[in-house]
Formats: structure tokens, sequence, C-alpha cells
């Protein structure tokens, strides 16, 4: 199947403004081009950036859109933005502080700005016009690895590091979670608990002022590199070391195909799918208990999956050790041989009298009916 792959900077003034303008405004138009889950996931339209089309760095560790409507990048290099049309690397007041840092991770403040992660750097804070250090009271002193952020609406910010993880909010004293304990990773659920990840520690919740172990022990074992609460209170948690886990409403285990032994980020996207990064086997999304995977031999950007955001606009941003890829829904989806036809190449096609639609092939002929093939 031949994907649709663009590489930007876009060339004639008229593409610039629709891409200068038109995107930002389609990031915050609603989930309404969301992925279609009844879809394969080869059937989606795709761009795919790498060095040699314009992305400043190849290492993508973490994704974001701000209220202007602009993507942003948490790089080995530093912080990259994206329009639509042009990547930029930034250069405002204070940019020295950041300068040369890896940035693990990003979090857009919902009232404004963006918060920065850094490795060896601690944290810092760019309104637009700044970039200003911010110091984290409980780990003042030498700078802190800072491995995940998360703003949450009333611009609170989940803070992990590697001396421990808390909560910052506005007019508010910090509060500590966890400390001296190395926290790879914090986000807060549909539950409203708050969970951290660890290394080699397991996963802890934080709820009511009150901090509670996981029971799953195995759970120790390993580097809790992301963890997603579903819809129905289900928890998944992404590892190093054994793959995918998941636990029920009572954080009972829950039985789950064989995957990957090593997931490295976890999204479940507006219409509840999962999604999992894995260190080496590219995309996988996991629909209905049934998973499907995505690699650069399909075009992905890498296979290695390193974070993953879902913008407003319903687009999946994948970011790996090899680039940037988009996955965007379309209004007219392509049927191939990996959605069941009997070949590829359609050398003719014809309405069927009870309904559906013959395809004629290279190699024999395929009924499309109901939404199944038939060969």
């Amino acid at each position: 199947m031949v994907h649709r792959t663009m590489a930007f900077p876009l060339k004639t003034l008229r593409q610039r403004f629709v891409a200068r303008w038109i995107f930002p405004l389609l990031f915050f138009a609603g989930p309404v081009w969301a992925l279609e889950p009844s879809r394969s996931i080869h059937q989606y339209n795709l761009r795919t950036w790498r060095q040699d089309n314009g992305l400043p760095a190849s290492v993508i560790n973490w994704i974001t859109v701000t209220n202007d409507g602009r993507l942003w990048l948490g790089t080995f290099t530093g912080l990259v933005s994206f329009d639509g049309v042009d990547f930029q690397t930034p250069n405002p007041a204070g940019v020295a502080s950041i300068e040369g840092k890896k940035i693990n991770c990003i979090a857009a403040c919902p009232s404004g700005g963006l918060w920065i992660g850094m490795e060896n750097g601690g944290l810092a804070f760019y309104d637009g016009k700044r970039i200003e250090p911010q110091e984290i009271p409980n780990w003042p002193g030498s700078p802190v690895t800072v491995r995940a952020l998360a703003a949450l609406p009333d611009d609170t910010l989940l803070i992990a590091t590697s001396r421990g993880s808390g909560i910052r909010a506005v007019g508010k004293e910090f509060t500590s979670i966890l400390d001296k304990i190395a926290v790879h990773f914090i986000t807060k659920g549909n539950s409203g608990r708050i969970w951290v990840g660890t290394t080699e520690r397991g996963v802890f919740y934080w709820e009511n002022g009150r901090l509670v172990e996981h029971p799953d022990k195995a759970l120790q074992k390993n580097i809790i590199v992301s963890i997603a609460e579903d819809s129905r209170g289900f928890l998944w948690v992404s590892t190093a070391g054994s793959g995918l886990h998941c636990y029920d409403r009572t954080l009972s285990p829950v039985a789950l195909p064989s995957g990957p032994t090593s997931t490295t980020a976890l999204l479940i996207d507006s219409h509840g799918v999962l999604w999992v990064g894995t260190a080496g086997q590219g995309l996988m999304r996991y629909k209905d208990g049934v998973p499907s995977f995505f690699t650069k031999s399909d075009g992905l950007a890498g296979d290695r999956i390193v974070s993953l955001a879902e913008t407003p606009d319903g687009s999946l941003w994948v970011g790996t050790t090899d680039g940037l890829t988009q996955f965007s829904d379309v209004k007219f989806p392509t049927y191939s041989k990996t959605e069941g036809l009997v070949t590829e190449g359609a050398l003719a096609v014809g309405a069927s009298r009870d309904g559906g639609v013959w395809v004629g092939t290279s190699n024999g002929a395929s009924l499309f009916k109901d939404g199944a093939i038939t060969n």
C-alpha cells in the first residue's frame, strides 16, 4: 500500500497561508476528525518528518500542543516548535538556561506557557518571551533530572524526577508524593487518582492525601515507563522489561495476548483506543482485545517509539528515535491486501446486484460487502 508522505516546508505563499493559519484552527475545532477506530491502522493518512526533510532533531522525547496551536517537541538538542509550515528552534531571552540540555518532557500550561523538564537540568518555564529556571522546593541545589510532567486544567503541575515526585499547585505549598525514590512517570487518571511509576519500586497512587502502593509486586522489577487509565477505570502500565500490563478497577490483573517485552509509551485516544509505543517493533494499536502493528516499513519514522500525543484535531503524533510521524483521518479510506483484498491492485470494480462491490485483481476477485471482504 502506498502511504502519502509530505515533506515540509510548503513552497507556495497560498500553501503557507493555509498551513500557518488553518493548522492551528484545526487543533481547536474539537476531535471532529479524530482517528476513526473502525478503520485499519493502515488506512489513516500519514506524514513523516526526519532530519533530511526539515526536522531539527531525530529523537523526539516528548510532544505537546500549546494554546496558540503550536506543536512543541522536546528533543536531545533542545526545544522545537512546529506551526504547520516550519520547524523552529526558539531563541528567547534566557534560552541559555536550557541550551545543550536534553529535554525529557514538556507540559503546556492551560493558562499559557510551557513547562520544560531536563536531564540534569531541573525545571524551567517558557512564557513565550523568556525562559526562566524554576526551583523545585524539595530538591534544591544541584539540578535534578525531571523525567515527566503533567499540567492539570487548574494549572497544577505534576512532577516526576530522579529524586521523587510531587504536586506544584498555584498559590499552595509543594506537596511531595514520593521522596528519595527515582520516579519515571506521573499522570492523573480518570478516577482522579494521581499515578506514579518508579524505577524498580513499582507503581503507587495518590488519593485524598494518601499514598497507596499497587498490589502487584511484579511491577517492582521494572522501570515503569508510562501509565494510562481508561474510561472503564482499567489501568494500563507500560514497562521496559515485561511489556504491557493491565488491571481492572480493583487492580486485579487482566490477561493480555503476548506482545512486545519492552513498551515505551501509552496513549488512550478520544475514542478510547489504546496506542502503545514499543522499543523496536513500531507502534501497536490495541482495540477490542486485538493488537495491530505499524512499523517503519509501513512509513513510520522509526520502530523505536519514544513519545505519543493526540492533538485536539484528533491527529496522533508519534515521536521516535528517527523522527516524527502524524496519523490523521481521511474521508476516502484505501483498501488493499492489508485490509483483506486477494492481492494488491484493482484492475476492475463493479457493483454487486445484492449490494457491495466486486473487485477484479490480477490474482482473483474480491467482494466487499457490509464492511467485510470475501475472496
